[in-house]
């Protein structure tokens, strides 16, 4: 694929942003109505769990409870962008509700997803990539091993994991040392003034109040937490992480935010929608305030108007693709690195 400068990305914004009309913009706050029904699957099946004894039962509500979970975080992480409700208090509520239902402190998500991975994508300051060369440490080998998917660990379901292991190392890192320069696994932590290092630590504790919750609403008991808790949490997670290297696995670093060093997903017409057109994922790091619904648009007009920007494959192809990958990225050329 072509590399394309800042100048030039800001002109294909420029451009497609004109071609799309004023609606696709507007916040749109009718998806609250099947964010709120995944919720209530997942809560339904979490009372499920806590009422039956059969084993096999418990797997099922646990996977369905997992998946309503991870598409849950999908509307979510919309929410976060102001594509369902403008900024306000009520968005306010509905992300705390949110992101402590997924067991994700809001205060985190918006700096390393938002503020973090969005600003510097595909580049050395990116939240969520692999390491580089320049980077290599024996402890970096080993959690690339664990968490990071490449030729050498193909068999590891470990990776689909990233997810939550980022978010407990990164929640650790701002509560304990935010002001640290160097980190064993972190590439960019972002900057937490002491009143959101606060906010972390309460937005924990109710994270913790709310499996406190799943705990008696799946019978009160370990042997059902388990599957209402940990197996639910561990299915959503992997569900969600599957995406995740899917779409930030397959470019070259950059030296600069790079939205065409994403690759997004041809996904059936079914799941694409059920999965809030996350697959479209070029698309969203070029307008992330854009309309779930319109997408798809977007990506249409990427293939019509800029078909060398565009990295689009079906899933299998992009897994067989990262497992080929290298443990560790070539570091980013110093001419590119020069025109961030």
């Amino acid at each position: 694929m072509k590399r394309h400068s800042p100048a030039e990305i800001k002109a294909i914004r420029i451009h497609l942003h004109s071609l799309l009309p004023r609606e696709a913009f507007l916040p749109d706050p009718s998806k609250l109505a099947p964010m709120t029904a995944h919720l209530a699957i997942a809560l339904g099946c979490f009372a499920g769990i806590g009422r039956t004894e059969s084993l096999w039962l418990r797997v099922l509500l646990s996977i369905v409870a997992g998946h309503s979970l991870a598409v849950f975080s999908f509307y979510a992480h919309s929410l976060s962008h102001g594509v369902i409700l403008r900024r306000g208090r009520l968005r306010a509520v509905a992300e705390l509700v949110s992101w402590v239902v997924t067991a994700t402190p809001p205060t985190l998500w918006r700096r390393i997803h938002n503020a973090v991975h969005h600003r510097n994508t595909n580049t050395m300051k990116d939240a969520i990539r692999y390491y580089t060369e320049g980077e290599r440490t024996w402890t970096r080998t080993v959690y690339s091993m664990l968490f990071i998917p490449s030729r050498y660990n193909w068999f590891n379901p470990l990776v689909f994991l990233t997810p939550m292991v980022l978010h407990v190392l990164h929640g650790n890192a701002a509560i304990t040392a935010p002001r640290r320069e160097r980190r064993m696994f972190i590439t960019n932590l972002g900057t937490y003034s002491d009143r959101e290092r606060v906010a972390l630590v309460l937005e924990t504790l109710v994270i913790v109040g709310w499996q406190v919750v799943v705990f008696f609403l799946s019978g009160g008991a370990w042997a059902t937490y388990l599957w209402a808790g940990l197996v639910t949490t561990f299915a959503g997670t992997m569900i969600a992480g599957t995406y995740v290297y899917s779409q930030h696995s397959l470019h070259p670093m950059s030296g600069h935010d790079d939205p065409f060093g994403c690759t997004s997903l041809k996904l059936p017409k079914l799941v694409d929608r059920l999965h809030v057109y996350l697959g479209h994922h070029t698309a969203h790091h070029l307008f992330e305030g854009v309309r779930d619904d319109y997408l798809p648009r977007v990506t249409e007009l990427l293939r019509e108007h800029y078909p060398d920007a565009l990295d689009q494959r079906g899933p299998l192809e992009v897994w067989r693709a990262i497992y080929r990958n290298p443990m560790y990225k070539r570091d980013p050329e110093p001419a590119a690195a020069e025109t961030a």
